[in-house]
């Protein structure tokens, strides 16, 4: 992963071992533990009641041709921090421009890389201090292509930028 983003904030990609927070740290290791031997797990492998203590701070996306990406979950933390309920619609319709410009590279880069990425973020991003972190899980049914991401994201709002 590059530091920066194309038409984004900078975003640098921080080691797997650094993951700050608890609850991430889990799903990082529950995930690692459903892929067995595998590249990835399977959506089938994931069983949200044994993710209950993140689902408030998890997106399920379904990866589209494109790519695009459809938000399959949304958790209600996740509501308050993007403004609006969108699960059941494109990211594209996501009103941040600067924040869906970012969520679009972050997923499309999991998606291509088929591997798992971590960030730690401070920025401002449509004239909003976001303070995240954020981890990217890829799924995959046939064990090649990435068709659903798991997006768990810790956040708070600053003030205005």
């Amino acid at each position: 992963m590059t530091s920066s983003k194309a038409n984004g904030p900078p975003v640098a990609p921080a080691p797997f071992a650094q993951i700050a927070d608890r609850d991430l740290k889990r799903l990082h290791d529950y995930w690692m533990e459903r892929r067995r031997d595998r590249s990835m797990p399977a959506r089938a492998d994931i069983d949200p009641l044994e993710i209950g203590y993140i689902l408030g701070h998890l997106f399920l996306f379904d990866v589209l041709p494109g790519p695009q990406f459809r938000i399959r979950l949304q958790g209600s933390e996740l509501t308050w921090w993007v403004g609006q309920e969108l699960t059941g619609n494109l990211l594209d319709v996501l009103p941040q421009p600067q924040l869906r410009t970012l969520a679009q590279a972050s997923l499309a880069g999991v998606a291509a890389l088929r591997r798992p990425s971590h960030w730690i973020g401070n920025h401002d991003l449509d004239g909003v201090r976001r303070h995240y972190e954020a981890l990217l899980l890829p799924l995959s049914s046939d064990g090649t292509s990435v068709d659903v991401v798991i997006a768990g994201i810790r956040c708070r709002i600053g003030e205005a930028a």
